[in-house]
């Protein structure tokens, strides 16, 4: 009976280690993590604050083409790419 409980006592050590292995894993992934979730919780909160304002949206986009068309023009492509994205994925989270 003791070396049953001994080898109860082996692997329940070994799953411990196991588990502790494990969560310092998770804890370095999250950790990896931090900087890109702070950038998108930074660009909602901009986009609800640019979306509530909508005034200094238009005098923000007037100014940037303004100031740099070239580039402007140059990034219109990708902008609209965006917005598709974010208008399927609106949809499809919206439908859920």
């Amino acid at each position: 009976m003791s070396t049953r409980l001994e080898e109860i006592r082996s692997r329940r050590a070994q799953l411990v280690q196991r588990a502790a292995r494990q969560r310092d894993d998770i804890a370095r992934t999250l950790q990896s993590l931090s900087l890109p979730v702070a950038v998108i919780d930074r660009g909602i909160a901009l986009w609800a604050y640019l979306k509530s304002r909508p005034a200094l949206l238009a005098v923000s986009v007037i100014l940037v083409l303004a100031l740099r068309p070239r580039r402007t023009f140059k990034l219109i492509p990708a902008a609209l790419a965006l917005w598709q994205v974010y208008r399927r994925l609106n949809a499809r989270l919206g439908a859920s």
